[in-house]
């Protein structure tokens, strides 16, 4: 019983270390706007290089916009906490807009020990699921649909009669298998926002949305080609 407890202590003091410098790494925001857009850049392209994840071309090509987050961290220690900030660049007339930022996270509650920094991408698909995600802080999987996306050789999008709002990609590295969305809460990062433009951003705004159109993301652009 001794040599049980002897052991039981130790574990309990690594994972709730653990867990402490993952939630303070959380609660920080990832990088600066410009060191974001760089890190989703170079993620973007780990996905598209990545052979097990060829369907996901096709998905580019047919949706609304795309989200990425390139540092999404997770730690659990019973409670687990999920965070990271990304850039979302929209699709109009085959061109990609400046980048918005948005931040993802969620808590969970449950048997979970580890830690995991993975990379995620969204791909949005409706134009319904686009305008819940500008217009206010959406709850994934319960204001707009998503689905895990397909991953592997013979991995196709099912064909139903409701196809998902998003459809999510991560690649995971750590303790855990993975990372899923669902039941993440996303909202607009008012300071990274304010930071790269230098003025507050109303992201649902049109006056907002048009002048994004204008600008355009020259390095987003090169790296989707004509998705």
């Amino acid at each position: 019983m001794k040599k049980k407890k002897s052991i039981i202590f130790p574990l309990i003091i690594f994972f709730t270390t653990i867990f402490s410098i993952t939630f303070s790494d959380i609660k920080k925001s990832s990088a600066s706007p410009s060191e974001l857009i760089y890190k989703s850049e170079k993620s973007l392209k780990n996905f598209l290089s990545d052979q097990s994840y060829s369907r996901l071309h096709n998905l580019i090509k047919d949706a609304q916009a795309i989200i990425i987050f390139p540092n999404m961290l997770k730690g659990g220690f019973f409670l687990g906490i999920e965070g990271g900030d990304g850039v979302l660049i929209i699709k109009e007339n085959q061109e990609w807009t400046s980048p918005l930022f948005f931040t993802m996270g969620s808590v969970s509650f449950g048997f979970q020990i580890g830690v995991t920094d993975a990379e995620v991408l969204l791909t949005i698909m409706t134009k319904r699921g686009l305008q819940t995600i500008l217009d206010h802080r959406v709850k994934l999987g319960a204001d707009v649909s998503v689905s895990t996306g397909p991953v592997g050789f013979g991995a196709e999008v099912a064909t139903t009669i409701k196809l998902a709002d998003i459809y999510s990609f991560s690649r995971g590295r750590g303790l855990y298998a993975g990372i899923s969305v669902e039941g993440s809460y996303i909202h607009p990062n008012e300071d990274l926002n304010q930071q790269y433009y230098g003025k507050n951003i109303d992201v649902g705004g049109q006056s907002s949305y048009k002048k994004l159109l204008e600008t355009g993301s020259d390095n987003f652009n090169k790296i989707l080609g004509n998705r």
